[in-house]
């Protein structure tokens, strides 16, 4: 899938053309940097209006492959390297979304697929008949 980065655009775009091809997963922009396999705390979360030519400090070019195969580290760097921008990959797990601490080895078809697993489903609970 080809991400388009595009100057006059925000966050969110981005985060949502992300999110369509891995629909277990979104990323998120920060102000700053983590290590590999740690988290960004969520104060330094951008919100998704900010325009990227606010954060964007490399302009290497206006686009960015990203597959299936590709390892979530990997990912994250890629977009640090290309645009400067300091992202985390998050997966579904049930009802909430979950930094991908601890998983960045995985692929993101794995994060994908790990998230989409842990979706559960809430059925109606069944109403108890008596006789």
């Amino acid at each position: 899938m080809i991400i388009k980065i595009n100057n006059t655009g925000t966050t969110g775009e981005v985060e949502k053309q992300f999110t369509a091809g891995f629909p277990y997963l979104k990323i998120a922009f920060f102000q700053y940097p983590h290590q590999p396999e740690q988290g960004s705390p969520t104060q330094y979360r951008y919100n998704e209006n900010k325009p990227l030519r606010q954060i964007r400090t490399k302009n290497n070019c206006d686009e960015i492959e990203v597959t299936g195969s590709m390892l979530t580290k990997d990912v994250e760097r890629l977009f640090e390297h290309l645009f400067g921008f300091h992202i985390q990959v998050y997966r579904k797990s049930g009802k909430e979304w979950v930094q991908t601490i601890g998983t960045d080895l995985l692929s993101l078809d794995e994060q994908n697929h790990l998230g989409e697993i842990s979706t559960v489903q809430e059925a109606p609970e069944k109403k108890r008949t008596h006789p």
